[in-house]
């Protein structure tokens, strides 16, 4: 926290915030910390769910983190667990995908973005307006030789 308060200058400078999971393990404090900064001063917020573990041991807090997130990232694993994590079928990532988009919002000053990369399969990007129901589009992904 010494460190986030003394670079908070640099959060105001900012146009956009991102943070990954992994600091919900390392420094939860700073985590909310961050995001309260986000909402209070309407900066853009990121969130990368990062790694199976932190969906796994650290539900509250993510859900916490989502709260305050405008946009939120993770792979096809991340979101099945996710998803399982929450009693849902870990299989429906475009439905998990719009579960997410819908959570509470701290400010509905934009719409929430979950963005669901499956490898070689459609990106699944979910988005709604507070509110509103969810949409839900396919991005094709490029074959790569």
């Amino acid at each position: 926290m010494e460190h986030f308060n003394a670079n908070i200058d640099v959060l105001a400078r900012a146009r956009f915030l991102y943070t990954t999971g992994f600091f919900i393990d390392s420094n939860n404090e700073a985590v909310q910390a961050l995001c309260n900064y986000a909402t209070t001063n309407d900066k853009p917020l990121g969130l990368n769910l990062s790694a199976l573990f932190v969906v796994q041991f650290y539900m509250d807090q993510v859900r916490a983190a989502i709260k305050h997130a405008d946009y939120v990232f993770c792979n096809e694993d991340e979101g099945s667990a996710f998803a399982t994590a929450n009693g849902l079928e870990a299989s429906d990532r475009a439905g998990i995908a719009k579960i997410i988009a819908s959570f509470e919002q701290a400010s509905a000053n934009r719409p929430r973005v979950v963005i669901i990369t499956q490898g070689a399969e459609p990106t699944i990007v979910a988005t709604c307006y507070s509110g509103r129901e969810a949409t839900v589009e396919l991005i094709p992904v490029a074959p790569i030789d």
